[in-house]
């Protein structure tokens, strides 16, 4: 991966500044939202920049552990795969549908128990918006994911680490564990925290 391009909205010129067109060897594209687009519009308006038939596509609050080349070769004519990890109980953060080794919806928030989760980590087609056209804001999960009627959608399980920050508190604990976690990706010596 030489290429990457990122998918902003407010305070994005902030991070454009920071980080530039340059870093630690790749090439950072833009894709600036003037209104805030859900994380379907925010998606389909980055793969107008793309230029690779699939695309890997991470939710930037989220860190999941997960092997990219195997999920990419899981399901190579897959219009989308989704990683999924499994957790005792699922009630935080919904979870996804499965049948048959297909995606076939999504159970809402609130429901307790295991289930697979949406690890926020995807590979999907490039040409998913001429194929499954959307208005310019949508929901990802709320529109594609919980009815993937007429698409090939594929969960990839994954047992990797897993870190929702999407709160204050889980927000405060990245701050220590992600550091720690990319550090042991270097030095298997260093002790997984989690």
């Amino acid at each position: 991966m030489e290429r990457v391009v990122l998918a902003t909205g407010h305070l994005g010129g902030m991070i454009r500044d920071a980080i530039g067109d340059r870093y630690a060897g790749l090439h950072i594209l833009y894709a600036h939202e003037e209104f805030p687009r859900g994380t379907g519009g925010a998606v389909y308006a980055a793969l107008a920049a793309c230029s690779t038939e699939r695309v890997v596509v991470l939710n930037g609050d989220t860190w999941l552990e997960v092997d990219l080349r195997a999920m990419a070769a899981a399901a190579p004519a897959a219009d989308l795969v989704i990683a999924v990890r499994a957790v005792a109980d699922r009630g935080r953060y919904g979870s996804i549908l499965t049948q048959d080794g297909h995606v076939t919806g999504v159970a809402e928030k609130g429901a307790t128990g295991p289930g697979l989760i949406n690890g926020g980590v995807y590979v999907l087609r490039r040409d998913l918006p001429r194929r499954r056209p959307g208005p310019d804001a949508f929901s990802l999960e709320a529109t594609l994911l919980a009815d993937p009627a007429g698409l090939d959608m594929r969960p990839f399980v994954t047992e990797g680490r897993f870190l929702d920050i999407g709160t204050p508190s889980d927000y405060a604990v990245s701050g220590a564990l992600i550091p720690q976690w990319a550090a042991a990706e270097r030095d298997p010596r260093v002790p997984d925290q989690c």
